[in-house]
């Protein structure tokens, strides 16, 4: 039988692990502020709706202005 050999050797993989790291170092940023706008843009809407001046309530499936 012909000796095993396998692709992931110490010097392979350190060489993968410093490639995973560089990509994370720039990569990270960038992914962390698309996520930011994402969750900006969906806590505006819900930021209006409770601020909003006229307020609403739903009684039996009927939604009625309040007054005060």
């Amino acid at each position: 039988m012909p000796q095993f050999q396998t692709f992931f050797t110490p010097a392979r993989l350190d060489e993968f692990w410093y490639y995973v790291k560089w990509i994370l170092f720039y990569a990270a940023p960038a992914i962390m502020i698309m996520a930011a706008a994402g969750a900006i843009s969906l806590l505006i809407p819900v930021i209006k709706m409770f601020s909003a001046k006229k307020k609403y309530r739903v009684l039996q499936g009927k939604v009625q202005r309040m007054t005060t």
